[in-house]
């Protein structure tokens, strides 16, 4: 289908890093950033292409290619369906340093083949996140042991605990975004 509908965030605080994402898809949508210019056609500034109703994220930030990101960023979600789909899009600048993301920090937790936890969890490219874990689930979560601190490569992470699952006491785990 063709564009129609294009959305626009400006950034003129001198912010270092800014996080642009659609989610609630109802249909198979892309989104595409172009900097001063509605972004038509390619080559964009970036774009997202997840398969399906997927969540898709843009995430950029100041460095020695992009000095500032300052100026109007247009954004469109291109609809891959014949029919209409709806979607939430956000656009947010860093805030305290970090790029918070509209989507809930739901944590998947699987044992494939019984060994070794695995936690799925949705983060923001080049965030950092603590792995947290505990036996004492009474103790306060900021007060956890941190397992590790990852930088996340993608909007999707899995990480998996180096210690096997050895029965009880059962571990409980946490994530925690940090600048």
């Amino acid at each position: 289908m063709g564009l129609t509908n294009f959305f626009s965030f400006t950034i003129a605080q001198s912010n270092s890093a800014a996080l642009f994402e659609v989610y609630n898809l109802t249909g198979n949508g892309d989104l595409t950033l172009q900097r001063s210019n509605l972004p038509y056609f390619p080559p964009y500034f970036a774009s997202s292409v997840n398969p399906g109703s997927n969540y898709e994220q843009i995430v950029i930030r100041t460095n020695g290619l992009l000095p500032d990101i300052n100026g109007i960023w247009y954004l469109t979600v291109p609809n891959n369906e014949t029919n209409l789909i709806t979607y939430t899009i956000r656009a947010v600048v860093a805030t305290n340093g970090m790029l918070i993301s509209g989507l809930p920090l739901n944590i998947g937790i699987t044992i494939p083949g019984g060994t070794n936890v695995h936690l799925t969890f949705p983060t923001v490219d080049g965030e950092h996140y603590q792995i947290l874990a505990t036996t004492n689930i009474a103790m306060p979560f900021l007060t956890w042991p941190v397992l590790t601190t990852i930088t996340a490569s993608g909007p999707t992470t899995i990480f998996i605990d180096p210690t096997p699952v050895s029965g009880f006491p059962a571990r409980v785990y946490g994530v925690n975004q940090v600048p």
